[in-house]
C-alpha cells in the first residue's frame, strides 16, 4: 500500500486540465471553522497554500512516519527504513487562531513560514527543518508559545519574531538576521524567547 500522501484537497479535474471551467486552476485546500485535521502518512506533500478563511479555531496535526524497513521476499529485495518527510511547496501561512503541530524527521517549507498574531505552531520529533524563505512569527497572545524543536534548522532568509517563541536545536544555519520585536503588534507579555542551542552559524558556513 502506498502511504505517501500528496495533499491537493479540492482539486477539480472536470475538464481534464485541472480547471473547473477553463478560467483558472481550482486546486485548493478548503476547511471549516473549529474542525480538527489529524493527518498521518509515510510522507506528506502539501502542494497548495494552507487555507486562509474558514479556519478559525481549527487545528492541523500533521505527522509523517517514514517508510518501515521491509525484509527480502521471493519477489522483492529488502529495503531500508526511510525517515518521514513533510513538504510544503507553497509556503506555510497559519491564520487559524489556534495551534498546529508538525511531526516528521524532515520538514521542508518552500517559501515563507508565517504565523499570525493569534496562532502558534509546534514542531516536534524533527531532525531537519529547512525553510527556503523567511520566518515571520507575529504571535502576541498571552499564554501561548510557539515551540520549534529540531536537531538542525536551516533558514535561507531572515527571522522576525515576537517573544512568544521557544527554539530548541543543536545546529542553526541562518542566511539573514534574526530580529525579536518585544512590542510587535502590541505584545501583551506572553512567553519569552528561549534558545537551547549548540551552534549558530551563517548559512555560508554550513559545510565548514
Amino acid at each position: 500500500m502506498n502511504k505517501n500522501l500528496n495533499l491537493a484537497v479540492g482539486q477539480n479535474n472536470g475538464n481534464g486540465n485541472g480547471n473547473s471551467n477553463g478560467n483558472g486552476d481550482t486546486t485548493k485546500f478548503e476547511w471549516a471553522d473549529h474542525q480538527i485535521l489529524d493527518l498521518t502518512a509515510n510522507n506528506i506533500a502539501v502542494v497548495v497554500p494552507l487555507p486562509q478563511v474558514r479556519v478559525t479555531g481549527a487545528q492541523f496535526n500533521i505527522t509523517a512516519l517514514g517508510t518501515p524497513a521491509m525484509p527480502e521476499t521471493n519477489k522483492t529485495p529488502a529495503t531500508a527504513q526511510m525517515p518521514g518527510e513533510i513538504l510544503f511547496t507553497k509556503g506555510y501561512n497559519q491564520v487559524n487562531g489556534d495551534v498546529n503541530t508538525l511531526s516528521a524527521y524532515n520538514i521542508m517549507i518552500i517559501g515563507n513560514l508565517i504565523i499570525d498574531e493569534n496562532s502558534y505552531l509546534v514542531i516536534e520529533n524533527c531532525a531537519n527543518l529547512w525553510v527556503k524563505g523567511n520566518i515571520i512569527i507575529n504571535t502576541n497572545k498571552s499564554g501561548i508559545l510557539n515551540d520549534i524543536s529540531a536537531t538542525n534548522i536551516i533558514v535561507e532568509g531572515t527571522i522576525e519574531e515576537t517573544p512568544n517563541v521557544k527554539w530548541t536545536y543543536t545546529n542553526f544555519w541562518l542566511n539573514g538576521v534574526k530580529k525579536t520585536n518585544d512590542s510587535n503588534s502590541g505584545n501583551t507579555g506572553g512567553g519569552s524567547v528561549i534558545v537551547t542551542a549548540g551552534n549558530t552559524k551563517l548559512i555560508n558556513e554550513m559545510y565548514y
